[in-house]
Order: C-alpha cells, then structure tokens, then sequence
C-alpha cells in the first residue's frame, strides 16, 4: 500500500549554491514571493499556494483549509550546497472519496436497492477528477519555488 501511496505523491529535487543557513538567510532578505512559506522545524518548510481552486484560497489567505502545499527538506551537502527535496501528502478529501468509492456500492448491496451503473463510475470519476487538479494545482506551486529558488 506504501508503495502505491508513494507513487501518487509528487516529489522534486533542487540543489541550492550555499548551505542551509544561506538558504534561510536569503529566503529572509527576499520576503516577496508567489506563495506562502511557513518554517516547521530548522530543515523543514511548507510551501502554499497563495491560489487555490478546490478550496477557494486567494490571496494567501489559508483560513481554515491550507490549500495547495508541498513539504520543503532541507539537506546540507559538500561543497557549500544544499539539497531541497518538496513533496507532496494525499490530502483529505482524496482519502474521503476513496472511501465512499468502496462504501457505496456496499451500502446499495446492504440497502438491497437498485444499483444504477453510473453509480459505479461516479466515485472513482470523481477521484480521478480532483486527483487531477490537484496535481495540476501542485505542479504550478513547484514551479513557483524552483524559480523563486533559482533566483536567490
């Protein structure tokens, strides 16, 4: 299952010229950026997109829902450079799909009722669908920070 998982994530790599304090140094100096980032420990950040479609972010405005994000690790290398490694997580309404793709058809087998066979392909349709724009969403937010990590 781990494995699955892992292939449904997206993953980036970027060298940085300098070590890590630079990077943090920089990324201070530089404050104007196309999206959000928030420190989680001393080498891990969190990139959000200051846009969200699904989930109505504009702005930089996360409320409630954090929008479109990737996890940023931060990994010192020889020579004076760093490694900045962004991935992604499944988000919540992923899991919640996928559950009502197996519970739905259990319930109308339960329920005895009439199981249309556009019922079988809603759920997993719809999966797909927010799967796609997802990482439509995620792929722009990583192109934001490899430029913005170009430019520092």
């Amino acid at each position: 299952m781990n494995k699955i998982i892992e292939k449904l994530l997206l993953k980036e790599s970027y060298e940085f010229d300098g070590t890590i304090t630079d990077f943090k140094v920089r990324v201070k100096l530089r404050e104007k950026r196309p999206f959000h980032l928030k420190w989680i420990s001393s080498n891990q950040f969190k990139v959000l997109s200051n846009f969200s479609l699904g989930t109505m972010i504009f702005n930089n405005n996360p409320g409630f829902m954090e929008g479109i994000k990737g996890i940023g690790k931060l990994t010192e290398l020889n020579d004076k450079k760093t490694r900045i490694e962004l991935s992604t997580r499944i988000r919540i309404e992923i899991y919640f799909i996928a559950a009502l793709t197996i519970l739905s058809p259990l319930v109308f087998f339960l329920t005895e009722e009439k199981l249309l066979l556009g019922h079988l392909f809603l759920f997993p349709a719809t999966l797909i669908w927010f799967w796609i724009i997802y990482r439509f969403q995620e792929k722009i937010l990583f192109k934001k920070v490899k430029n913005y990590i170009g430019s520092l």
